[in-house]
């Protein structure tokens, strides 16, 4: 698991790519087929996100890969 200062500036980065996506966390949320809860907790820096949200195919669909 990474440190918590990292967690946080990895979650902001997946919310401004998030926004300049033009994407609601319920419509990333939907493409990478989590819950919106799983989202924001990312967002927020208190989950870890797994390398598909990061990388994989729903990164690639909301055009922040």
């Amino acid at each position: 698991m990474m440190p918590n200062s990292d967690l946080k500036v990895l979650g902001e980065k997946v919310r401004t790519e998030r926004k300049l996506a033009g994407l609601t966390q319920e419509q990333l949320a939907e493409r990478c087929h989590v819950s919106t809860k799983h989202i924001a907790n990312i967002e927020k820096g208190s989950m870890n996100p797994s390398y598909e949200i990061l990388f994989g195919d729903c990164s690639r669909s909301a055009d922040f890969a």
